[in-house]
């Protein structure tokens, strides 16, 4: 089913979480909407949702993010090619409204080894998505207005040292939720998957495709171990661990990398 992302009614964070570092397992899993329901009905003995989203009506929030990458599209090379140490930077927002005054930040997320870890930088006091809505350069405003921070500082880096450019937006709709018992445990389901080739968060003519039609991905987060009524699930439902990225499946259907075979 396909969704247009032209002025959806869905909830966006109004808080910070609590924690905007993190260092910790990522394991992803691709859901059926009818396996996606049974999962959702049995993990809420465990699970309760984010505070983000659990008084909305839909029980969802909008995630849109402008990813970074080289003209060599490295990061995406580096991720088929399974390197246990990367990075990327993105621009995020949790609107498609750019008169939504949405916060957005400045992240770089990456691998070291099995470990995913991610930092994040926001802009400055009173500036919000809205500034993107008709930038001429999406880097030149980041630059005017982010935060001084080590994650600033290591952008300015990349940017000359890569010569790095946006390249493509990817918004999906994600519920999530947080184990009752470790507040380190975490289940998303994101679902709604589009991409858009464009080097700005609010493109004027966004022609957004569906990236994976009908499907969800589930993303389980945790820092020590799974708990075991979660390994029940995984053997319940046959549950085989995927390693998939959003942007790769988006620059794949936009068919950006040349076949090389």
């Amino acid at each position: 089913m396909t969704v247009s992302h032209q002025h959806i009614e869905i909830a966006s964070p109004v808080a910070e979480p609590a924690k905007l570092d993190f260092l910790r397992f990522e394991f992803k899993y691709i859901l059926s909407a009818d396996l996606r329901e049974c999962i959702e009905n049995e993990i809420k003995h465990f699970v309760t949702l984010d505070p983000f989203v659990a008084s909305q009506t839909d029980q969802n929030y909008m995630v849109r993010s402008l990813y970074y990458d080289d003209r060599n599209y490295s990061n995406y090379h580096q991720k088929k090619d399974g390197m246990l140490r990367r990075a990327k930077f993105r621009l995020r927002t949790y609107t498609n409204d750019p008169d939504n005054f949405c916060k957005a930040y400045l992240e770089i997320k990456g691998r070291y080894n099995s470990l995913v870890f991610k930092h994040r930088v926001g802009f400055k006091e009173n500036v919000t998505s809205r500034i993107f809505a008709d930038c001429a350069d999406t880097t030149t405003e980041i630059l005017n207005n982010i935060n001084n921070s080590p994650v600033t500082d290591q952008f300015k880096y990349e940017l000359v040292r890569k010569q790095l450019n946006p390249i493509m937006l990817i918004d999906y709709i994600r519920r999530p939720y947080i184990s009752k018992y470790d507040s380190e445990f975490r289940l998303t389901f994101d679902s709604h998957l589009h991409g858009t080739v464009t080097n700005n968060l609010f493109p004027r003519l966004a022609q957004n495709r569906q990236i994976i039609p009908g499907f969800c991905v589930l993303e389980m987060k945790f820092k020590d171990a799974i708990p075991l009524w979660f390994h029940r699930i995984i053997t319940n439902y046959k549950l085989e661990r995927v390693s998939i990225s959003k942007i790769c499946k988006g620059m794949e259907v936009w068919e950006m990398i040349p076949n090389l075979a």
